[in-house]
């Protein structure tokens, strides 16, 4: 049973879901098809590098990597400003999130990146739909869990980032797995900001937002595009896959792991 109360996010937006008859014969993998479709080339020459000729391929073998794969292009797309893109991944999600019993913080994950992207590109119903707390989990706290943050020379130490005026030689000589350093690194500052349990840093709501829109700004700067998100009108309505039921009942799956006794 779905115990998460979605509808509750929803109230005073217009949504609706898809009838059966538009859901008919489109399946979980067709919305990827979609949202590799219509990306648009010449945007940047890094993205496109980024993104490769064989995207559908990396984003359909069911790995753990497909799945940071797709959190990556969603933000990708967002940066490029390809709100499409970004609503066809919250369709795919949500029509896999059908088959899941459970979820853990790995799939709450790919939730709370979607949502940041949702936010991004004011797509707000969405960005509410997708708050969702995940519950404590044994997994790194915060401090543990970042790895690198632009604006943290000290954690990242000799692998910093560097800064827009002076980035580092990473970041100058191997701009393509740089970039995708720090999608990861952004994917994780969005799920600790809805992981209270693990946020050992004290950081509040904005602190979480504030990082991110520093990552934002330098992967901007990376990509060649204008350091800010150009303005967008704010986009309540959302439509829903008709399969989707809410959020399935969250799990630790690292307490679940352990020997019993």
């Amino acid at each position: 049973m779905r115990s998460d109360n979605w509808m509750s996010r929803l109230t005073g937006r217009a949504f609706r879901l898809a009838s059966a008859s538009e859901a008919k014969d489109v399946h979980d993998e067709d919305y990827l098809t979609r949202a590799v479709a219509e990306w648009t080339p010449g945007v940047c020459r890094l993205a496109d590098r980024y993104r490769g000729k064989d995207l559908r391929r990396e984003l359909k073998d069911g790995t753990s990597e497909a799945t940071k794969m797709l959190r990556n292009y969603s933000i990708l797309a967002t940066l490029t400003s390809q709100p499409t893109i970004v609503e066809r991944l919250i369709w795919h999600h949500m029509n896999h999130l059908k088959n899941l019993n459970e979820i853990n913080f790995f799939v709450c994950q790919t939730i709370a990146t979607l949502r940041w992207c949702a936010q991004e590109l004011r797509l707000d119903g969405y960005a509410s739909l997708l708050d969702l707390e995940i519950m404590p989990m044994t997994c790194p706290p915060a401090s543990r869990g970042f790895k690198q943050l632009v604006t943290d020379q000290a954690k990242s130490g000799m692998d910093w980032y560097g800064t827009i005026e002076n980035p580092s030689l990473l970041v100058v000589n191997a701009p393509v797995p740089r970039l995708d350093r720090l999608m990861r690194e952004m994917s994780d500052v969005a799920a600790y900001r809805q992981f209270p349990s693990a946020n050992d840093m004290n950081w509040a709501t904005e602190d979480f937002d504030a990082e991110l829109a520093e990552d934002a700004r330098f992967a901007r700067h990376m990509l060649g595009l204008p350091l800010d998100p150009p303005p967008r009108r704010v986009q309540s309505r959302i439509e829903l896959p008709f399969s989707f039921n809410g959020f399935p009942p969250q799990y630790d799956a690292a307490a679940r792991s352990r020997p019993l006794g």
